[in-house]
């Protein structure tokens, strides 16, 4: 069994029982204590009641913490909302919302020299507050029909042939329409001549669920939102100051999961830097610990060949369930989205016809596409960076730091501070192994220079085109009197070998 609400075994459902007594003293301050939030942390932790109480109770403490249940009243810094590469756009087609990140405009190190960290995991939060009150109101708003106000009606323009018949799609009935955008989804019709609480009606009456998004209607009504609607088709006219259109339907299903897409488009080695992956890396495990399974899918586009690198620094903090769900797509990506998320929900740029109203086909106004973030707006120059290693480098001397990579494709990264003056710093190849060489050599992979990292600490990285020892070379030869005191972190960044393989097929 899945352990969803509705298809539970027996053990679940005692389980699920179990548990809602075993916390009866936190509900209170639970944004829901309905089944379908429970059995999230019931299944995040396979059913295990201790471990799922744990989390749950770790959770209460981080709401606190995090001041969740105002979350939705805080407003990010001009920076962050300017900068952080990310937005809410549309749903898909089962009617969960779409969170769209943008990779080439995340500008890590901006950001972090400009607010705090705790600002940049806060505002992550903060959408997914956001996204989680969507779905609830998706929730409400598709499903089965509520009560009808009093008693009205509209046409469908253009009207069908005959009326529909039990059963019947939209499509079929409506077709091509130039007034209507229409996903393919179940006409319920009542009995002919029957109207709300049987009250007698002329001509046929169905009810019918149309996803509508800015088209405009033959009353004129112009629909900005893509929304489900209860169309009520009758001949007649509504009441006055009721305008067609405007009853909410609900969907019948609970929609309690968010789709992400992330385009990876123009990942580069800056984006490895690693106090930004770090901050990335305490998202996922902030995620993975306070909102258990909502993730639907995470969708990746335009994957480089950089991608397995940045992806295997990242897989360590999710679940193996949150890894079955990352989806790697190729070159036909915008035809798979719209297998997952219809045309008009979906922007011009992914694929679909959605645009902003002046007709911007990125969504502006609900995708942020980020950038480098201005100077102006750093309070700061570096970020403080906790080192592996520290060494003296003599006067008039050099260190070297061995480190053998094995095959292509990895990438070399590092970070270091000197005190005391400059330090000159190159990476180089070896030609021979198994013994020092001297500079001269070897072959130059990064020139050598001096860097004032006593003023401000350096970082770097390299992928490394072929397999063999990368040398990273400390050099102090320059001075004659002072020698360098540096503290350092080299490290070698692995490719994910699953989505390496996947990305060379495309």
């Amino acid at each position: 069994m899945s352990g969803q609400v509705g298809d539970l075994s027996p053990s679940q459902e005692r389980a699920l029982a179990q548990f809602r007594e075993n916390v009866q003293d936190v509900l209170a301050v639970l944004p829901s204590t309905d089944d379908y939030f429970l059995l999230r942390w019931l299944r995040a932790r396979s059913f295990d009641l201790k471990k799922s109480e744990d989390m749950l109770r770790k959770h209460v403490k981080f709401r606190k913490q995090q001041d969740l249940d105002n979350i939705l009243t805080w407003q990010p810094s001009e920076v962050v909302r300017l900068y952080e590469p990310s937005g809410f756009c549309g749903h898909d087609r089962e009617g969960s919302p779409v969170w769209y990140h943008i990779i080439r405009g995340l500008d890590l190190k901006g950001l972090l020299f400009s607010v705090s960290k705790q600002e940049i995991l806060r505002f992550n939060f903060w959408s997914l507050e956001l996204l989680l009150r969507d779905c609830e109101q998706q929730s409400q708003e598709v499903g089965v029909p509520g009560p009808l106000p009093a008693p009205w009606a509209t046409e469908i323009w253009p009207p069908p042939r005959q009326p529909p018949a039990w059963g019947t799609c939209l499509p079929e009935l409506l077709g091509s329409s130039q007034h209507l955008r229409v996903d393919t989804v179940r006409v319920t019709c009542l009995p002919r001549g029957r109207g709300r609480e049987g009250a007698r009606r002329d001509g046929p009456v169905s009810l019918h669920l149309a996803s509508w998004h800015e088209t405009s209607t033959p009353g004129g009504t112009r629909i900005s939102r893509a929304q489900p609607y209860l169309l009520w088709a009758v001949g007649g006219t509504g009441p006055p100051g009721v305008s067609p259109l405007s009853i909410p339907l609900q969907l019948g299903k609970k929609v309690e999961k968010i789709s992400t897409v992330f385009d990876f488009e123009g990942l580069s080695l800056r984006h490895l830097w690693k106090p930004g992956v770090e901050l990335v890396q305490e998202f996922f495990s902030a995620l993975e610990a306070n909102y258990p399974e909502i993730l639907k899918n995470l969708i990746i586009v335009k994957a480089p060949k950089l991608f397995p690198v940045a992806f295997n620094l990242i897989k360590p903090y999710i679940t193996e369930e949150t890894r079955r769900k990352v989806v790697i797509l190729g070159g036909n990506w915008k035809q798979e989205l719209l297998k997952l998320i219809s045309p008009d929900q979906l922007p011009v740029e992914f694929g679909g016809t959605m645009t902003d109203p002046d007709g911007n086909p990125k969504c502006l106004t609900k995708i942020n596409y980020g950038g480098d973030v201005p100077q102006h707006y750093y309070l700061r120059n570096h970020v403080r960076v906790q080192y592996d290693h520290q060494a003296t480098v003599g006067r008039g001397s050099s260190l070297q730091v061995d480190n053998e990579i094995l095959f292509p494709g990895c990438v070399l990264r590092w970070q270091f501070a000197s005190d005391g003056g400059d330090i000159g710093f190159g990476v180089f190849l070896k030609t021979k192994m198994g013994e020092r060489q001297r500079a001269a050599e070897m072959t130059e992979v990064l020139a050598s220079q001096r860097y004032n990292a006593h003023m401000v600490p350096e970082d770097g990285s390299l992928t490394c085109t072929e397999a063999g020892v990368y040398v990273l070379r400390f050099d102090n030869t320059y001075s004659v009197i002072h020698p360098k005191h540096i503290s350092y972190t080299v490290e070698v960044l692995l490719p994910d070998q699953t989505s390496l393989e996947k990305i060379e097929k495309f």
